[in-house]
């Protein structure tokens, strides 16, 4: 019983893993994924069935499930269960696997303005990321971590991890990919009055970064740049030009923040400018732009209380269901036990059936054996000249036809019931059916020693007396044997082995001498073979 449901465990594992491949590479891809109910299947069936890094595999997608369905604290306990499962003593933990978990957990974090959980989990990731020798990913993450600290106003740690990590992201990631993080210690250089470091970062961003287009357009979407340049240029007192900056990021609307932080920039150009009603005007809206994004984050923010008073209160409930499922399971068991039980019995009566086949095929051999004797005894009393054997001699003619008649028809009722059954078996064979299609296929394709190996074992089980008949011949030869006796015409033969048309016809009358001594044609072989059983 154990056997069978691991064979039926086994057979459902390579769909299920074919799935969580399919998930993954849409993950990869950075398709929406929205299918919690596909995702909580395959974790409920890897938490029963799959390895370690397997769980922390499916867990992961149901992770980023549910980021994408919006749903923060359930994919926070979902990344949290994934890193439970990696095993960080083992020798094929992924730690690729789970420096990516630890990333997207930081992401959530900054979506939640938890910068400090933010930084801690950016570590974490950065830290498995050496251990699988991903260095780009390693140092993506350690760029993206000095984003934490900028927000967070520690301008200090900004420029340490920015001069710690930016020669390493050249050497790895090339000139290009590293311009495009010289961007971030810009506010932190400006905060220390550093313009020369400064103005290298943004040059360095606007010529090498490939995010300008010919015109020194930036891509669509990231003109909070402009803020930066602004500052910059305020600094060197160009107003004029500072101010040019601030409005394309004024233009751009890409939020209440940005808006806010594009008038500031404009009314400090203006003070510059000793232009104090403008100043006044841009600061007013600076103002009123601040309160709309305070706004807007305060909702946000009850937004995220009320998802995590209902993820709380769907857990409970949850646990409850759980509850409930744990005592069904139980009932479940107790019925699967009592069909194991019923089940064993079967295959006990079975067994014992056959066990009394068996002892009756050996009875019958033994019957065969003291039928050959007496044959060979009969013989021998034929060949003595004596009268008074005769009547003796008449007897065992008498009781040796009788006996054989029996034999015979006893050899005649199995024969024909097992040939029947031996028959279905070999061309219902799942090896057979697949060789069969493999014919089909254009272009043919050779049988692999695989394949041919399997055909082998089958012929092993079901006519056992086939190899010892056959054992003197060579491989191919053999594979001929095996094909002929499957059912397999000779052009298939020819396809499935590779041989010549031509040459088939010529091994199988060769083969009737070698093996039979006797002279005749290629279907009086094909006659032989399809004979023993």
């Amino acid at each position: 019983m154990a056997l069978l449901l691991a064979a039926g465990c086994a057979d459902r594992k390579e769909p299920m893993l074919a799935q969580l491949a399919e998930l993954e590479r849409q993950n990869v891809a950075d398709s929406l994924m929205t299918n919690d109910s596909l995702a909580k299947a395959l974790v409920a069936y890897f938490d029963d069935h799959g390895t370690r890094n397997e769980r922390l595999r499916a867990h992961y997608i149901l992770g980023r499930t549910y980021a994408d369905l919006g749903e923060a604290p359930a994919a926070l306990d979902a990344y949290l269960d994934a890193a439970a499962c990696a095993d960080t003593t083992a020798a094929d933990c992924d730690w690729g696997k789970l420096s990516r978990i630890y990333g997207q957990m930081a992401d959530v974090y900054y979506n939640q303005n938890l910068l400090e959980d933010y930084i801690k989990f950016c570590d974490y990731s950065i830290d498995c990321a050496w251990k699988a020798n991903d260095t780009l990913q390693a140092l993506n993450t350690s760029a993206l971590k000095i984003v934490g600290y900028d927000i967070l106003l520690q301008f200090d740690a900004v420029i340490s991890a920015f001069d710690s990590i930016y020669p390493k992201l050249k050497q790895y990631g090339g000139e290009e990919w590293a311009s495009r993080y010289a961007v971030l210690p810009v506010r932190a250089m400006l905060n220390n009055g550093d313009l020369r470091s400064s103005g290298i970062c943004i040059k360095t961003y606007e010529e090498k970064s490939g995010y300008f287009d010919a015109s020194h357009e930036i891509a669509l979407g990231m003109e909070d740049f402009y803020y930066l340049k602004g500052l910059y240029l305020l600094q060197l007192h160009q107003a004029d030009s500072a101010k040019y900056y601030f409005r394309k990021e004024l233009d751009a609307q890409l939020g209440f923040e940005n808006q806010s932080m594009a008038a500031r920039g404009l009314s400090l150009a203006y003070m510059q400018l000793h232009q104090p009603d403008s100043a006044a005007k841009y600061g007013i809206y600076s103002y009123e732009m601040n309160d709309s994004a305070y706004a807007e984050k305060s909702t946000k923010e009850v937004e995220l209380i009320a998802a995590q008073h209902n993820y709380s209160r769907n857990r409970l409930l949850a646990e409850q269901k759980s509850h409930e499922a744990r005592q069904t399971k139980i009932m479940l068991m107790l019925v699967v036990s009592l069909a194991a039980v019923v089940t064993l019995l079967f295959v006990l009566s079975f067994w014992a059936y056959r066990k009394r086949q068996q002892q009756r095929h050996l009875q019958y051999r033994h019957d065969m054996a003291k039928l050959e004797r007496a044959q060979v005894e009969l013989m021998q009393l034929r060949t003595e000249e004596n009268l008074a054997l005769s009547s003796i001699i008449q007897q065992k003619d008498v009781e040796l036809e009788e006996w054989k008649r029996s034999v015979a028809e006893h050899q005649a009722k199995s024969s024909q019931a097992d040939s029947s059954q031996l028959e279905g078996k070999l061309q219902n064979a799942s090896i057979v059916l697949h060789l069969k299609d493999l014919v089909q296929q254009n272009p043919t394709r050779q049988a692999s020693n695989s394949e041919m190996k399997e055909l082998w074992n089958l012929m092993n089980e079901l006519v056992p007396s086939f190899y010892d008949e056959l054992k003197s011949l060579r491989l191919v030869e053999y594979h001929v044997c095996l094909l002929l006796r499957a059912h397999f015409g000779p052009a298939e033969i020819c396809k499935l082995t590779g041989l010549r048309d031509d040459y088939l016809p010529h091994l199988r009358k060769r083969l009737l001498q070698k093996v039979y001594g006797v002279e005749g044609t290629a279907k009086d072989f094909d006659a032989r073979i399809m004979a023993i059983v």
